[in-house]
């Protein structure tokens, strides 16, 4: 979901000058994500989840998730 909200973001003309009009145009990017989208991206969690977990892949004891795992979830 992030991904299609950045991607629009990135779309939008011309920069922003403030944190503010930052924030409302995430905001505006987020709420234009599909519902059917978001919905597919819950769906799909317990297969993510398990796909990492059957690959070892995760936690790595450093507080961050290793590209791999990454790969996996997108």
């Amino acid at each position: 979901m992030w991904s299609m909200a950045a991607q629009r973001l990135t779309q939008i003309t011309p920069p922003v000058a403030t944190p503010d009009q930052l924030w409302q145009r995430v905001k505006v990017a987020s709420s234009a994500v599909p519902q059917e989208h978001i919905q597919s991206l819950f769906e799909s969690m317990p297969r993510r989840v398990a796909a990492l977990i059957s690959n070892n892949c995760g936690y790595s004891g450093r507080n961050h998730i290793s590209q791999k795992s990454i790969n996996l979830i997108i």
